[in-house]
Formats: C-alpha cells, sequence, structure tokens
C-alpha cells in the first residue's frame, strides 16, 4: 500500500502553488505593462483621427538597446555566480555556464542591432525615419 507523509504532501503542494502563483505574476505583469500601454497608445490615436488630426507614428528606437542591455546584464550576473560558486565549492564549470551565456549573447546581439540599425538610418538606408535629424 502507498503511504504519503503528510509533510511532504504539504512541501509538494506548496511547491506547486508557488510556482504557478509566480507565473500568474509575470503574466499579469506583462498584461499590465504591456498590453495596457498598445491599447491606450492605440486609443489616443483613434482619438485623435476622429478630432480631424493626423496621429503621429511615435518611434522610441531604443527598444532592442534597452532589452539588450537588461539582457547582458542578466547573463553576467548568472555567469559571476556560476564562477563564484564553482570557485567556492571547488568544481569546474561545466555545461551550466550555457545558462549564462545564452542571455549574454543575446543582449550582444540585441545591442549590436541597436547599433547597426542607428547607423543604417544615419545613412538613410531604412524607412524607419523619413529625415535623419531624429537619430
Amino acid at each position: 500500500m502507498f503511504r504519503v507523509n503528510p509533510g511532504e504532501m504539504f512541501g509538494a503542494l506548496a511547491a506547486m502553488v508557488l510556482g504557478l502563483g509566480f507565473f500568474a505574476l509575470i503574466a499579469y505583469l506583462v498584461y499590465l505593462f504591456v498590453y495596457k500601454r498598445i491599447q491606450m497608445n492605440h486609443e489616443l490615436r483613434l482619438e485623435m483621427i476622429k478630432q480631424g488630426m493626423a496621429p503621429q507614428l511615435e518611434r522610441e528606437g531604443y527598444g532592442s538597446l534597452k532589452a539588450g542591455i537588461v539582457s547582458a546584464a542578466v547573463g553576467i550576473g548568472f555567469l559571476i555566480a556560476l564562477v563564484i560558486g564553482a570557485d567556492a565549492n571547488h568544481d569546474p564549470i561545466g555545461g551550466e555556464i550555457v545558462i549564462a551565456l545564452v542571455p549574454l549573447f543575446i543582449g550582444v546581439g540585441l545591442v549590436g542591432f541597436h547599433l547597426l540599425t542607428r547607423r543604417q538610418m544615419r545613412r538613410g538606408k531604412t524607412g524607419y525615419l523619413s529625415d535623419s535629424s531624429e537619430s
């Protein structure tokens, strides 16, 4: 017969609830900050069109730079944590270094993408900006 220790069952249930709660919190924050901002901008443009004004298409232009810096910082943080943990335990750094290198290289790629598109916009090769004074 299979017997379950109540303490183990409570621990498993608590882990599931906390895990699902964490993902629900992330989904809510994405909804709150991303979707609501898009919805507000859409309503603003519709209101401008109703009043006969031409809506301005705004370009922030720094989205990939911000995401690249944050991703690279996360990768560097993971890398430092792995190196310190391996040094403290006297273990060699193994395949887990990929956990740190993936966000680091994604961040480097996004910063490079930002620099490349900025250079192309200054030269006028892309159709993002009509004049080069906004760069």
